[in-house]
């Protein structure tokens, strides 16, 4: 299993904001579709048709807003994609599958796009059976509504994913035990612990605590403000999830690559 990080920051001023494409023999999902996905995975020779399944956390720009560019993309690559292309699966809430809509009928107001909407309540837990695949999300605390997501693949391997949140009463144990948890890390409680509440973002610390109860295989880190892009400022990020989390941390950089 391989998990390809094609974006990770809160901004795209230092690099791609939030996707992650995930790969099991011939099943693959994207974790979000920030502004620059297509891109990304052109870059690692992967052509959009040979993704079958979306799954968007929430509406805002950093994680929707190559979606409906993406779906564009893959309806012209599979012009000349050699084999069957299977239909598109787009797993999100309402608001999601709404925001969507709308973007496709702005963008390309004269064509349309079939995909299958699959959606997941916003206010509580739900799961799904997508070909082999098992994907379970929960309600995580963001400004806007927002799934957290638990991917399980053929093999057993599971992998987490915080999406944008504040720690909250269910979120360690709907996650608990997966092989990689993906966890929010926007920034150190030292820059941004007065404004966390109100922005409604784990930090650093709060990574590390949950991967202290979920205890992951690794803890790879995502959706950092642009500051943390360099040293100093970078180490500031793992020396706080190292005062509470000692096993395997992955900060990771785009187009990096984490097989299991």
């Amino acid at each position: 299993m391989r998990i390809s990080v094609l974006g990770l920051w809160g901004l795209n001023t230092v690099g791609e904001t939030p996707s992650f494409l995930l790969t099991e023999g011939d099943e693959a999902v994207l974790v979000d579709v920030g502004p620059g996905t297509t891109r990304q995975l052109a870059r690692l020779g992967i052509t959009v048709p040979q993704i079958d399944t979306f799954f968007i956390s929430h509406v805002h720009a950093d994680h929707i807003l190559g979606a409906p560019y993406a779906v564009f993309a893959r309806s012209v690559q599979a012009r000349s994609h050699e084999g069957r292309v299977a239909p598109l699966r787009v797993v999100g809430s309402t608001s999601v599958h709404e925001a969507l809509e709308q973007m496709l009928h702005l963008l390309y107001p004269n064509r349309e796009f079939p995909y299958e909407k699959v959606t997941m309540a916003d206010d509580e837990s739900g799961e799904v059976k997508l070909g082999s695949i098992i994907l379970r999300t929960n309600p995580a605390d963001h400004t806007v509504p927002t799934l957290s997501a638990r991917i399980r693949f053929q093999s057993g391997r599971e992998i987490g994913y915080t999406a944008d949140t504040l720690p909250h009463g269910t979120l360690a144990c709907f996650l608990s035990g997966v092989d990689v948890l993906i966890a929010e890390a926007f920034g150190t409680t030292k820059d941004f612990g007065a404004v966390r509440e109100t922005l409604k973002h784990s930090l650093a610390r709060d990574a590390a605590e949950l991967a202290a109860e979920v205890e992951p295989r690794f803890l790879l880190l995502f959706h950092m403000h642009e500051r943390y892009f360099a040293d100093p400022k970078r180490q500031e990020i793992v020396d706080e999830v190292r005062a509470s989390y000692s096993g395997h941390l992955v900060f990771p950089i785009d187009l990096q690559s984490l097989d299991l």
